[in-house]
């Protein structure tokens, strides 16, 4: 095993023993219970925003039975997470049915990106760690942006916040905890805060992460059910995170460092009775990016943006069928990434904002006579919003500029485009909670390094896909005076896409011959439905709800003389939403979460042979908290997922995990 995992490994242990000495050595007799005013809520960056818009805080996360940031957004209304099984799955998120290379994932406010193909793992990234999590669909908030962040149909921001709502406000902040549970999974972790200053503070985490993966099975084959048990599925990873906040006169400079490193089994699917798998992935990432605020004057506000990213991928198939009697393939991709945006309030009703982005992406293999491909882009927006009572609208046009390169072969061709869009917000009766917003927005995506160059599959003549959203909505926010029900948020979407060219992987002589098609039209239309109520406290009861549904119909309009024509398109259900009940009773909080999804086609022929049936998951926390005098807290949490262990699959042949538990024991000092 490599130094560094061993000495990670003792790190970790020797820090949270400690810890928990330290804090069981404390003789006071505190017994009280820092009380969570989860009536006090606020609303009105859901309730007020132009654009949907969806958050958790870490006050939510904590009571929801989630473990990464792929566990909590699937309790957002319009996301899939696309799940392969087991606590090393690739995960990776789906918005209104546009597929996870449109949507934008951003930490600390600057974008995360894998040219190679485009998506990004949330698995990887513990829920624990974040003091936010976000999804806006079409256009951020914020002006001062990145150009970057609005050349997506939809972003998900992750904040690593330097003060949390439920930590002590002190210098010095250790969370320190470990997680243990079923498929032998152990994973400490530790999160530490130093504020030097007033003006200057720091943040450190890390965590490790062991499972070996396996978990029992069953699954109906012809007129059989058959059982199994699921192997290949392990992981070990270590993820280390550090951030820094300095706060100028009238400016405020945030840096992060991040660094992962893992290795991990992908189970094979369970056709043809092949549960063992020879599949391998090692993933080693890191980066490091920094930005810089300044306000220049009562009006004008400038931003500036750095990045580094380096990625080394690893895979190798044991079982692949070719002359080597195995597949390897090994990549590395950098990142240089700089951004400028500037924003001037023309007027006192009105804002106007531009952002530059240059970046360079390059892709490098040890395979001979690769591509080797590299990527200059271009990015330039301009924006503005204009509130007028009582409208409110936003406009801005995004200009894209890409040229490629490559060291041998032929390259793609190079490519300009320009990318509108415009939001608007009315509130039709001033003394009536009630908020109208629509949007439009024209965007696009580059094929991925692995769509165009990948062995044997890629195409070096695809077309981006050109998508259009359209969006209508209404908001609706209400305080109550004198009842159980204190206050509550309501939100409904009507909304349609239209994709052309999209990108897919066609079949060819057998499934180890692929290649990658623009495919003709597919035509979205969709509902989503969110709401939020919070409850007055009943003695010492604190009561939340929340609740989300989402109708899509995804159907594939092009060709009418196909057989596919007016299918739904694969793994889109029509039907699917949750449902969060939290709670608190002094010392105690519990949650219990509910996961519903109709029926899927696992291809665009919608038929009984590619039926995928729907399922449904039913989850309980319980959490107990002892408080000292000094407000050191020590917390015990059960979490019992998948409670009447439904047997499904979220992708055809690889079944997800059954009843399972987690254990863990936390201590905030």
């Amino acid at each position: 095993m490599p130094l560094f995992f061993l000495m990670s490994r003792l790190f970790l242990i020797i820090i949270f023993c400690l810890l928990i000495f330290r804090c069981l050595a404390q003789n006071d007799g505190g017994h009280h219970l820092k009380q969570v005013n989860v009536t006090a809520k606020k609303f009105d960056s859901s309730y007020l925003s132009l654009n949907p818009f969806q958050n958790l805080r870490d006050t939510d996360l904590s009571r929801m039975n989630v473990y990464s940031v792929a566990d909590a957004v699937k309790y957002f209304s319009g996301v899939q997470v696309k799940d392969y099984g087991g606590i090393g799955g690739f995960k990776s998120i789906n918005v209104r049915s546009l597929g996870a290379n449109h949507t934008g994932i951003s930490y600390d406010g600057l974008m995360l990106s894998d040219v190679q193909n485009g998506q990004i793992d949330l698995g990887r990234f513990p829920a624990n760690s974040f003091t936010n999590i976000s999804l806006t669909n079409a256009e951020p908030n914020n002006l001062l942006q990145s150009a970057r962040a609005f050349s997506y149909a939809s972003v998900l921001e992750l904040t690593t916040d330097n003060i949390s709502d439920n930590q002590p406000k002190r210098n010095n902040y250790i969370n320190t905890g470990l997680t243990a549970g079923s498929f032998g999974l152990i994973e400490p972790f530790v999160n530490l805060r130093h504020q030097f200053s007033k003006k200057f503070s720091t943040t450190f985490s890390t965590d490790w992460q062991y499972a070996n993966g396996q978990y029992n099975f069953s699954y109906v084959n012809n007129d059989s059910t058959e059982k199994a048990r699921r192997l290949n599925a392990d992981i070990k990873a270590l993820k280390l995170s550090a951030s820094a906040k300095y706060l100028f006169a009238n400016s405020v400079l945030n840096a992060d460092v991040y660094a992962y490193n893992s290795q991990r089994g992908l189970p094979n699917s369970i056709v043809y009775y092949n549960y063992t798998g020879g599949q391998r992935y090692w993933d080693n990432d890191f980066f490091a990016q920094a930005s810089w605020q300044k306000k220049i004057s009562t009006k004008s506000n400038l931003l500036l943006l750095a990045k580094y990213n380096a990625a080394y991928n690893k895979y190798v198939d044991t079982t692949f069928l070719n002359s080597a009697g195995m597949l390897k393939n090994v990549f590395w991709q950098r990142e240089f990434y700089t951004s400028a945006a500037f924003k001037q309030k023309l007027f006192s009703f009105m804002d106007v904002a531009i952002g530059s982005d240059f970046f360079i992406n390059n892709l490098h293999s040890e395979q001979s006579n690769f591509i080797n491909p590299k990527r200059y882009t271009w990015l330039n927006n301009i924006s503005t919003k204009i509130n007028f009572a009582p409208f409110v609208i936003t406009a801005n046009l995004l200009s894209t500029i890409v040229n490629n390169t490559v060291e041998n072969g032929s390259k793609p061709p190079n490519m300009q485009a320009h990318s509108p869009s415009v939001s608007l917000g009315y509130k039709p009766i001033k003394n009536i909670p009630l908020r109208i917003r629509s949007f439009y927005k024209s965007i696009f995506r580059m094929p991925t390094f692995n769509d165009l160059y990948y062995t044997n599959v890629g195409n070096t003549n695809l077309k981006p896909e050109d998508t259009k959203q359209w969006d209508i909505g209404v908001t609706w926010q209400q305080n109550l005076k004198h009842s159980v029900l204190q206050n509550f948020l309501l939100t409904t979407d009507v909304y349609y896409n239209n994709i052309t060219n999209m990108i897919l992987a066609i079949p060819q002589q057998n499934l180890a011959q692929w290649s990658m098609q623009n495919i003709g039209k597919v035509q979205i239309k969709g509902l989503d439905i969110t709401s939020k109520f919070y409850f007055k406290p009943i003695q010492y009861w604190h009561f939340s709800l929340f609740a989300n549904y989402s109708f899509q119909q995804a159907i594939n309009m092009t060709n009418p003389q196909s057989a596919l024509y007016k299918n739904q398109i694969p793994y889109t259900p029509k039907n699917f939403g949750s449902f969060n009940l939290l709670g608190d009773y002094k010392k105690f909080s519990f949650g219990y979460n509910a996961l519903f999804s109709g029926y899927r086609y696992i291809n665009g022929q919608n038929s009984y042979a590619t039926y995928l049936a729907g399922w449904s998951t039913q989850d309980l926390s319980v959490a107990y908290h002892y408080t000292s005098k000094k407000e050191q807290i020590i917390s015990f949490k059960f979490q019992l997922n998948n409670l009447f262990n439904q047997q499904y699959q979220v992708v055809k042949y690889y079944p997800m995990p059954g009843r399972n538990f987690k254990l863990s024991i936390s201590l905030q000092i």
